[in-house]
């Protein structure tokens, strides 16, 4: 399955700088730790480079890079996906909860600005693993339930990515 993630780009912005690995924690996609084997002026221009790309670049305390995409490139990134209008049940017992999730994001849509970012960068962060999405999306029903409850936006972009992947799973599953 492709990874939609902008992982080539950014292995080729650090080049042999550092390693590039998703971060464990939801608040930003990627972690690296070129700031502790190059120099300061170096990493300066990794980040501009990421900057002027689209890419948030943050050094943390313990001085690893942290890397998201900026507003703008998360915009662009979640509307590379086709609009999904319905989604039929699929046919595979392992994917039910993708698509109840699929179809409650579909009946709650709210402004990207205002969606629960953390919930968008573990779907991505997990969308190319082998059952990542299965195992993840009963998490997410939970909070999306707790969400509606509370009357705070869900992350409805997810809706078309959800969908897209659940169409992926259909044409692996017949080749």
């Amino acid at each position: 399955m492709r990874n939609p993630l902008p992982v080539q780009e950014l292995q080729e912005i650090l080049g042999t700088n550092g390693f590039l690995h998703l971060y464990g924690q939801d608040q930003v996609l990627f972690v690296s730790d070129a700031p502790r084997r190059i120099s300061q002026e170096a990493l300066a221009r990794i980040r501009r480079t990421m900057t002027a790309q689209g890419f948030t670049a943050q050094i943390s305390p313990s001085n690893l890079l942290l890397i998201d995409l900026q507003p703008g490139r998360w915009e662009r990134l979640l509307c590379s996906f086709p609009h999904a209008e319905a989604v039929s049940v699929p046919a595979d017992d392992r994917w039910l909860d993708v698509y109840a999730l699929a179809r409650l994001l579909m009946r709650h849509p709210s402004a990207l600005e205002n969606q629960p970012m953390e919930m968008i960068r573990a779907v991505f962060k997990r969308y190319a693993r082998k059952d990542g999405l299965p195992v993840l999306t009963p998490l997410l029903l939970s909070q999306c339930a707790q969400k509606i409850r509370c009357r705070e936006p869900l992350p409805s972009a997810l809706a078309d990515i959800l969908v897209f992947w659940l169409t992926e799973q259909k044409k692996e599953a017949r080749i």
